[in-house]
């Protein structure tokens, strides 16, 4: 039956049925009209007459977890372990007893103001309040309730350049791990050169990698998920998914000094490139190994994914234009590689103002 809102549908027969729903929303009854106002003005009189209050009788919690149900069904491994940590870890314990009508615009800012004091990062919480809004939403479509929240937002974010390696540290680290024969050297090394995130190298495969084309495959990511959870011990398992999203799955065209080191590196098509087997390492070992290799070279503790930033920058530099930069990175538009990934080195600025000169 097609629905114009509140609850309310309009029928094969040509009749419009309305609906009271009650017993936090496990049943219902429903009334009839020959117009949507007259079954709007049924449906007001059958609550008044039912004792049912339009905005209370469900509770807020009821309203996340059939948001996550539906949401389950299709979205990725990881986005349903991510969205079921911050739902049990924070909106439950917060929002466990209060009603669909009670959470308003101060609720939800002093929410979002406790999870910062508790000194979780915007964009964890920007997550939760994304489920929260989308859970009202849905219950204000369905169930034709008042959205109260509806106009919250967070406020912008305060943003800092990426901490990254310098020129000339990129260059030592290069060269090191070019010299070296292990898989792991050459992990990094390839990802220095493409830009790969820390998941899709993990997972990938030598199978992904074709020497007479030329061109590497991104078509998954590993990482480790929460996967159950027992009062407080969360079980977790190594998964792999889709990439994460539709243009993150790519093909990136390799250059030949990339593919000469890969043949010598090179294993069983169904080995995994940093392990040279079939037991893929994971993210966490990764990130180990790095920061390790980092201290033993005397440079700076920088994250992994700013060789991702690192490697944007060192492309802009170089005169790649925006578009193929933002296919090889995976991205959904240019805009993002220039919003997210491009940023001026100190070197970089200096450069540009010594041009002054010419003025004088």
């Amino acid at each position: 039956m097609p629905r114009k809102g509140r609850n309310i549908y309009k029928r094969k027969d040509g009749r419009w049925e309305a609906r009271v729903y009650y017993k936090r929303n496990t049943k219902y009854r429903s009334v009839y009209g020959k117009s949507y106002k007259e079954a709007l003005d049924k449906q007001y009189a059958l609550r008044r007459s039912m004792g049912v209050d339009e905005h209370t009788d469900i509770l807020f919690m009821t309203a996340v977890e059939q948001w996550y149900a539906e949401k389950c069904l299709y979205i990725k491994q990881s986005s349903i372990a991510s969205y079921r940590m911050r739902i049990r870890g924070h909106i439950k314990p917060y929002f466990g007893s209060v009603f669909y009508s009670e959470v308003d615009l101060p609720m939800i800012s002093a929410f979002v103001r406790q999870k910062y004091a508790e000194g979780l990062s915007y964009r964890y919480i920007g997550t939760m309040v994304m489920i929260i809004k989308s859970a009202a939403e849905r219950a204000a479509d369905i169930y034709g309730y008042k959205n109260n929240i509806k106009k919250f937002k967070l406020p912008p974010q305060r943003t800092s350049e990426p901490k990254l390696l310098t020129e000339d540290e990129q260059s030592c680290l290069r060269s090191y791990l070019a010299k070296q024969e292990d898989d792991i050297s050459f992990g990094i090394l390839l990802a220095m050169f493409t830009g790969l995130r820390i998941g899709e190298l993990c997972a990938l495969k030598w199978s992904d990698i074709d020497g007479k084309s030329g061109e590497m495959k991104i078509t998954t990511t590993l990482q480790r998920i929460a996967v159950s959870e027992n009062g407080s011990c969360a079980k977790t398992a190594l998964v792999t998914d889709p990439p994460k999203t539709k243009t993150s799955a790519r093909v990136i065209p390799l250059p030949r000094f990339l593919l000469k080191a890969a043949e010598t590196h090179r294993r069983g098509e169904n080995c995994f490139l940093l392990s040279g087997s079939e037991t893929p390492i994971e993210p966490r070992r990764l990130t180990y190994c790095f920061k390790k290799l980092l201290d033993g070279l005397g440079l700076p503790d920088v994250k992994f994914h700013s060789l991702r930033h690192a490697f944007a920058t060192n492309c802009l530099r170089l005169n790649f234009d925006i578009k193929t930069l933002s296919e090889i990175l995976g991205h959904s538009g240019a805009n993002i590689t220039m919003r997210v990934y491009l940023h001026s080195s100190s070197e970089q600025k200096r450069t540009c103002m010594e041009k002054l000169k010419k003025l004088t």
